[in-house]
Parts: structure tokens; sequence; C-alpha cells
């Protein structure tokens, strides 16, 4: 019943913002004080990162647990599946990535013996498995909308450490708006300028003698 109650809340989000999108859009930017220009910006640069997250992210570590659960399945590998969905999770982390799964499994299979299959294994992890992270997230998520990979990586096991399943998603999210944020303020003039001074002046010090009392003024 709950996971019921959860797919149908999801559904029923994800058609609410298809449909209304736009108009929550328009009513963010009414009650954004934020020149109309920074909003715009702010929309884009956050709709990069996000694209990132989907695409550059969960899309293809998805794609890559499934390349690396063929070839474990091919090489015979027990728990194929188990094993795919491991690599998945670890494509997240920086530098290493899936290597930290196909690289112990195949030494366990040159462990057993089974060289050829251990070679094979390898051989079509770094062609690939690897080849997925190197050439298809680039393709899918174009040029500049992606996080750094170690940000991600901190903000998905973050969240999933923090607030549990749902972190996966909210944590990565909430980084992309507040970078979307960062950006937006320092790419702006925010920084360079002065402030206003007759709009901050501050009360200058009263001539001795000065009565303060409003009272008898004028």
């Amino acid at each position: 019943a709950s996971v019921g109650l959860n797919v149908f809340i999801l559904v029923f989000s994800i058609f609410t913002f298809l449909v209304h999108g736009d108009d929550i859009l328009d009513t963010f930017k009414r009650v954004s004080p934020l020149d109309d220009k920074l909003e715009e910006k702010l929309v884009f640069i956050f709709q990069g990162f996000s694209r990132g997250i989907v695409l550059g992210g969960f899309l293809t570590a998805i794609l890559q647990g499934v390349i690396a659960g063929i070839g474990y399945y091919i090489s015979g590998i027990s728990e194929a599946f188990f094993w795919g969905t491991v690599t998945a999770l670890f494509s997240f982390v920086p530098f290493v990535g899936t290597a930290l799964i196909w690289v112990p499994l195949a030494s366990t299979l040159a462990f057993q013996g089974q060289t050829g299959m251990a070679a094979f294994l390898a051989v079509y992890s770094i062609v690939l498995t690897g080849s997925v992270d190197n050439l298809v997230k680039p393709w899918l998520i174009g040029q500049n909308s992606t996080l750094h990979p170690l940000i991600l990586f901190l903000t998905i096991f973050g969240g999933l450490m923090t607030i549990g399943p749902a972190g996966i998603l909210i944590g990565p999210v909430t980084a992309s708006f507040f970078l979307a944020l960062a950006e937006v303020y320092a790419s702006t003039n925010y920084l360079s300028e002065t402030p206003d001074t007759a709009a901050v002046a501050l009360p200058t010090t009263p001539d001795e003698g000065t009565d303060l009392n409003p009272l008898e003024t004028g």
C-alpha cells in the first residue's frame, strides 16, 4: 500500500508539472525579488544542471549497469543482475567508478583458472562499459550541463544517508539549485557594486548642543 501510494503521488506530480509547469514557473518569477533577466538565467542554468543529473548521472549509470550485467552473464559470473546493479551504483564514484566492481570480478575469474574469461571481462568492461561514461554521456548531456562527478557523488550518498532513498534525487537537485544561484550571483555585478551611500547612509553624529527630541522640532 505504501509503495502504491508513493507511485501514485509520483505519477500525479509528474502529470501536474508537465501540464502546469509553465504556470508554476511564471508564479515563481512573479514572487521572486530578482530581475527578470536574472530569473531567466537562473532557470536556464538550473535546467542545465538538472538535465546533467538525469541524463548525465542516472541514465548513464543505468546503461552502464545493464551493459556490465550482460558482460558478467557472458563471463559466467553468478548473480550477474546483482553485480550489474552494484556496478550502476558505483559508477557515481569519481575517477574509478565501475572498475571497483569489474576488476575484482575479473581477478576472481583469473584466480579460478578462467584466464580467458577474465581477459574477456576486462576488455569488455574497458571498451563497452567504460565507453558509456566517456562517449555516450557527453553525447546525451552536451557541454557544460552536468555536475562535477565529485559533487554528484557526495550529494547522492549524502542525501541517501540523510533522508533515505529520496535523497538520491533530492540531494543532487538541491546542489544544482544552489550552484545555479551561485553562478547567477557570481556572473552579475553584485560583487563589484558599491552600495548606494544615499540609500544606506547612517545617521550622522549630531553637533554639540543639538536637541534630538522630536517633540520639540520646528
